[in-house]
């Protein structure tokens, strides 16, 4: 369906494609998350495949870059990473904030923030989604603190 968008608004199948691989990575990652460790190798191999695919086709598609960095950060914090973690999540920030992608901004800082437990992050997450009128992750960056007693 995608592939038919991109033809019938002639825009490249990159284009169309690359929010739509986020997502299955976002969803593969929430599978390996919330799964015992049985299922947790599966999906994360099925994670590190749709990462990657979501880091090729923001390439082509630059305004999805960020958000397939902070998924790949993700990956690593899961794969027991957190120092590959944390230089995906810096890209990540450093990407939206250069493209003016508040949100993108935001969700970097969250990951950092909540897993790095580093307060500052979740700060500025907190900020930039009160900002933004992002009510459901300004509830989770506001959770995250509550449960933070980082630096």
């Amino acid at each position: 369906m995608s592939q038919r968008i991109g033809v019938e608004h002639n825009v490249g199948g990159n284009v169309a494609t690359a929010p739509l691989i986020n997502n299955l990575a976002k969803a593969y990652l929430l599978g390996a998350e919330q799964s015992e460790k049985i299922e947790r190798a599966s999906w994360l191999r099925k994670s590190g495949r749709a990462c990657l695919a979501a880091l090729k086709q923001s390439e082509a598609c630059r305004p999805v870059m960020p958000e397939a960095m902070c998924l790949q950060g993700i990956y690593e914090w899961l794969r027991g990473k957190p120092a590959a973690a944390r230089r995906w999540w810096q890209k990540s920030l450093v990407e939206a904030e250069r493209m003016g992608l508040r949100y993108d901004a935001g969700m970097a800082h969250f990951e950092m923030g909540k897993r790095l437990n580093e307060r500052a992050h979740l700060e500025k997450a907190e900020a930039i989604f009160a900002e933004i009128g992002a009510e459901w992750d300004l509830a989770r960056a506001r959770e995250a603190l509550g449960k933070n007693k980082g630096r």
